[in-house]
């Protein structure tokens, strides 16, 4: 798994580095408060570094320095995985056992690059303390303590499997990261999208129990015991998206908007006549609400066994 303390600090990084957008360039700034403006854009797939020559004038070495730079953000820093696709194979429900270790290693990075980009609001943090390592470390040992990474997202219908739970969220995340790509949710942070993705199923943490289930076989006739999955009594009975909104609210704050897309990430299946209008509402003025709904129900059938 992920190790946040092998996190480099804000404060050993010569420059900081934003994704732009879901693409593989890189926005380059001076790893310093007043850092306005970006200096360079570096594209990571084609190793081409375009300096903005009104940052300018630049020391002889600096595109060297960018590039070494680069590097130790990439090895270092968990921001480097935010909008990153997952490769799909790693994503298929038979994929081999050992992409097990790979998903939790994703998952946690992700976490903690889209907490750190939250905590820190700004394009070039400047936070002496590194806060975002901080909440994004608490918030990974919490989940190490439960069965999140072990969990199936379900008693019977999707990944109904052990590590079905977190199997679920980076498809989830996955389908997030495709449909950002439309107008209607050029509005929508990366780092938000990404958070809400990974959180909106947390209120499955510790409600279901394994138990042998008698299964007749067909072609024989023979009963046999097949591992199952039933629910159990939640400790947070607020109901599904209320309990996953107030799970990650102890970890990180979120805003009306990542509130909202959690609570509503069921869209119509979960919602009882009188919360309607609520519901249409979250959804007419608030992109994300919709992005997370879209993005849970394709993930469910998009991607091959």
């Amino acid at each position: 798994m992920f190790d946040t303390k092998s996190i480099v600090f804000i404060d050993n990084l010569e420059f900081w580095f934003c994704r732009c957008g879901l693409t593989n360039s890189f926005s380059v700034y001076y790893n310093k408060p007043d850092s306005e403006k970006p200096i360079a854009i570096y594209n990571e797939s084609e190793d081409k570094l375009d300096l903005n020559a009104e940052a300018g004038p630049f020391e002889d070495n600096i595109e060297s320095k960018i590039r070494s730079a680069f590097y130790i953000f990439k090895d270092g820093r968990p921001e480097y995985e935010v909008g990153r696709f997952i490769d799909s194979k790693l994503l298929a429900d038979n994929a081999d056992p050992t992409c097990i270790d790979t998903r939790c290693y994703l998952f946690d990075k992700i976490l903690a690059g889209a907490i750190c980009m939250h905590i820190e609001h700004s394009k070039v943090p400047s936070s002496a303390n590194d806060s975002g390592v901080t909440y994004a470390a608490r918030c990974i040992n919490w989940l190490r303590s439960t069965d999140f990474y072990n969990s199936p997202a379900s008693t019977r219908f999707h990944e109904a499997i052990p590590n079905g739970l977190l199997l679920h969220t980076l498809k989830v995340l996955n389908q997030v990261y495709q449909l950002m790509s439309l107008p209607a949710f050029s509005s929508v942070k990366l780092h938000e999208a990404a958070i809400v993705a990974l959180a909106h199923d947390w209120c499955k943490i510790g409600t279901y129990e394994s138990y042998m289930k008698n299964v007749k076989d067909e072609s024989t006739g023979v009963w046999n015991k097949v591992p199952a999955y039933k629910h159990k009594d939640t400790s947070i009975p607020f109901g599904h998206g209320v309990s996953s909104m107030y799970i990650a609210q102890r970890f990180v704050y979120m805003n009306m908007q990542q509130a909202l897309a959690i609570r509503w990430h069921m869209g119509r299946w979960y919602v009882s006549d009188s919360e309607m209008n609520d519901l249409q509402n979250a959804n007419e003025n608030y992109p994300l609400v919709h992005l997370l709904q879209f993005a849970d129900q394709l993930a469910i059938t998009n991607y091959a066994n």
